[in-house]
């Protein structure tokens, strides 16, 4: 009798043994099958990226060292399409080249916009046509970008984001764009000189940037680079990969793919990176360019902060300091 008791007793304690160990198991095997899902994602991220800088290394050598990006401007500007012709202003005339490209490699009856500086978002549209491919192109957008990609498989019912541009922005914004920003240096002045102003960071919003009417766009070469593995070209907008949360990119703390200018990526800690530079006052050493981030939880990562938004955040190697001149990281910042 008290053998049997005692043998129900060890089994009821091998029963709560087993039980923690299958627990600890699937504990286990569910954080590894997470890092294994984020180092695949890494890769995937990586290997965008690479493609967009071999194909970038094409682009460079067909068109005479230049720099690919939207670059229609006023008093240069085609299209096929009456109502996207005569733009009268380089913000209006980015939009219409935008929407001219998503009509001829994708629906013809894509709406228009005219009142969205999309070129950070929607640069990569002119390797479409480069490449001479039809959209959207699924290589320009993260595989950590779970909402893009959801975007991109029915373009034509894009999400009501509610911003500046309208619907029209809204369909170009959700079905077409990258999780891949390209850094402004290459398609706008390094600073700014005697003649115009340059673009500049809009210290209220990340989304937004200040642009002048008039000035010298998407003319940037390729040897005004002075140090291209130390440049960066494009960059993951979050840190899908890394961390227990993702963070915005231009959080010190995040790391992030990036696309150098010689064509290679890695993942990289933006606190890594030199300061910033104002480029409307470039002489100032100390003017660092400033922005708030005020995510819009649709489609963006939240605050670190877990407020509405991340106030004076440094804005690193989107204004490096000297532009296509200057050095983001292994260097020394110029000055």
């Amino acid at each position: 009798m008290d053998g049997g008791r005692r043998r129900a007793g060890f089994t009821l304690v091998e029963l709560v043994v087993v039980g923690l160990v299958l627990a600890l198991t699937c504990c286990l095997a569910a954080t590894t099958g997470q890092h294994a899902r984020k180092r695949a994602g890494l890769a995937g991220s990586l290997a965008n990226l690479k493609k967009i800088g071999e194909v970038t290394g094409n682009y460079v050598a067909d068109f005479d060292g230049r720099w690919w990006s939207l670059n229609w401007s006023p008093d240069n500007a085609s299209s096929q399409y009456d109502d996207l012709q005569n733009p009268t202003n380089i913000t209006n005339a980015t939009a219409y080249q935008t929407t001219d490209i998503i009509r001829r490699r994708f629906n013809e009856d894509a709406p228009r916009f005219s009142s969205r500086f999309g070129v950070y978002w929607t640069s990569t549209l002119v390797l479409a046509d480069y490449l001479d491919e039809s959209l959207p192109m699924e290589w320009v957008v993260s595989p950590g970008d779970k909402v893009r990609l959801d975007w991109q498989a029915d373009p034509d019912n894009p999400t009501d984001i509610g911003e500046q541009g309208g619907f029209g922005w809204a369909y170009a914004f959700c079905g077409f764009g990258s999780s891949y920003e390209l850094m402004p240096a290459y398609f706008a002045p390094d600073e700014r000189t005697q003649q115009s102003w340059t673009v500049t960071q809009y210290r209220a919003s990340h989304k937004l940037t200040n642009v002048p009417n008039d000035f010298d766009f998407a003319n940037r070469r390729h040897d005004e680079v002075l140090f291209p593995g130390q440049k960066v070209h494009m960059a993951e907008r979050a840190s899908y990969f890394f961390g227990p949360t993702p963070a915005f990119y231009l959080h010190s703390v995040a790391r992030v793919p990036v696309l150098m200018a010689d064509g290679a990526a890695a993942a990289r800690t933006t606190g890594d990176a030199n300061a910033s530079f104002f480029p409307d006052n470039a002489d100032n050493q100390n003017a660092e360019s400033r922005t708030a981030y005020f995510p819009e939880l649709r489609f963006e990562v939240p605050t670190l902060s877990g407020g509405t938004a991340d106030s004076n955040i440094d804005t690193f190697y989107k204004w490096t300091r000297r532009g296509l001149r200057g050095v983001d990281f292994s260097g020394e910042r110029a000055e």
